[in-house]
Order: structure tokens, then C-alpha cells, then sequence
């Protein structure tokens, strides 16, 4: 599936930074989420360095409550409309 959305959590570094590449490598968006805002910057700065598309999320809207991603999704689908694919990169820790 190229050209869609796809939020991956945790894209800051490890798992889900790679998991940001691959799917940008891909032909997809990726909207980076990490409570560390200047990994997730980096990771987009990777992504967009090497051609693809990546929008970061601001930390308010992954640490609200770990349990509810509710603001995360809202956050994503208020900025681009849906997206398809979440990736979970990072263990919440």
C-alpha cells in the first residue's frame, strides 16, 4: 500500500524509527510519535532525507493517557483526514 498514512509510535528511535523508514521507503506518510520531541524531529529529518514524507506529532498528544490513544489518533485524524497502519515502536517505558 503506497501513498497512505501511518502513525508509528515510539519513531523516535529503536523499533520504531526503523519502522518509520521502512514505511516511508515505502511510498507512505508516517507520522512520528515519541514523548522525546527532538528524536522524533530527527526521525523526520531521516525520513525526509532520504525522500519520503513525515509529520511529528507534539509530545502532548502521545502522553495524555497510555492507555487511551485517543488524543493521538485525533490529533492525526484532525491534521490529515484517516490514516491506515499504526506501528508500535516503543514499549511506553
Amino acid at each position: 500500500m503506497k501513498g497512505l498514512v501511518a502513525l508509528i509510535t515510539g519513531a523516535g528511535s529503536g523499533m520504531g524509527r526503523a519502522g518509520a523508514l521502512r514505511f516511508a521507503g515505502e511510498g507512505d506518510s508516517v507520522v512520528v510519535a515519541d514523548i522525546d520531541e527532538s528524536a522524533a524531529e530527527e526521525t523526520v529529518r531521516l525520513v525526509e532525507g532520504a525522500g519520503g514524507k513525515a509529520v511529528a506529532v507534539p509530545p502532548a498528544a502521545v502522553l495524555p493517557d497510555r492507555l487511551n490513544q485517543r488524543p493521538l489518533t485525533g490529533h492525526i485524524c484532525e491534521k490529515d483526514g484517516y490514516f491506515y497502519c499504526a506501528f508500535v515502536g516503543g514499549n511506553g517505558s
